[in-house]
């Protein structure tokens, strides 16, 4: 009877056993861990540029951290090493730590575009999320 009661929360307000549930659910809510249900942004998404942001960080499958990077058009459209430079300069700046660059993929909008970056770091590698 009891959990037919909970699971059709058919205790009125303010007795004892809805705010029980209502404070489990807070519970979950605010204790659950950010990865508990594997909700991320996806690496190479172009999308998750679409709210502004110019710094995303995600993970890949094997579960290394990724960071979506979206640079100026000016630093952007350089060689490769004066890419993976100005990548680097703009992830210290971000991060407000010293970051080695180990492989960047360009992100593609719909039109062919390149959006902004997957970058993997050395550090992000051996640390994980």
């Amino acid at each position: 009877m009891f959990l037919k009661n909970v699971i059709f929360w058919s205790h009125g307000r303010g007795t004892i056993p809805y705010d029980v549930l209502c404070a489990l659910i807070l519970i979950f809510i605010f204790l659950t861990p950010t990865g508990f249900f594997q909700d991320w942004p996806r690496v190479n998404a172009p999308q998750q540029f679409q709210t502004g942001h110019t710094l995303i960080r995600t993970r890949d499958d094997s579960g290394a951290t990724v960071y979506n990077v979206r640079l100026p058009a000016e630093l952007a459209s350089v060689e490769p090493a004066t890419l993976r430079r100005n990548i680097q300069l703009f992830l210290e700046h971000k991060l407000k730590k010293s970051v080695s660059v180990a492989r960047v993929q360009p992100i593609y909008g719909g039109d062919g575009n390149i959006l902004g970056f997957s970058v993997w770091t050395d550090t992000a590698i051996k640390t994980g999320f």
